[in-house]
């Protein structure tokens, strides 16, 4: 994953927030606190990538009108197309990693067992 952060000029943190907005329900908006609820990041540093990601136009912030406390985020047009050409990228060079690593048999027993794993209800 690395390189591709690298290429297109990503932290981790960063990407995970951009993906995250990604996969929230169109026009790919979510709070702070939603944000923070899906990835691994402190209150703190949240606020700092937020700050990046706004800076280079990749996410917007706006007042929420039912209430000025909150400010959601929202994934701009350019925050779009960035995080879903890095995905792609990242899933090409993962899955060409893993065929590397793995013969088909190999790779057929671990799909299996990820399907299991995603399928079993959390408790």
């Amino acid at each position: 994953m690395r390189p591709v952060l690298v290429k297109f000029h990503l932290s981790v943190a960063e990407f995970d927030v951009l993906a995250t907005l990604r996969n929230a329900p169109s026009p790919h908006e979510m709070t702070p606190t939603q944000i923070q609820d899906e990835v691994v990041i402190t209150s703190g540093g949240l606020t700092k990538v937020m700050f990046q990601l706004e800076a280079r136009g990749l996410v917007a912030r706006f007042r929420s009108e039912s209430d000025l406390r909150v400010k959601p985020v929202r994934l701009s047009t350019s925050g779009k197309k960035l995080i879903e050409i890095a995905m792609k990228e990242i899933v090409s060079v993962t899955g060409a990693w893993f065929r590397r690593a793995l013969n088909k048999k190999e790779l057929g027993k671990l799909t299996a067992m990820l399907k299991r794993v995603v399928e079993t209800p959390q408790t």
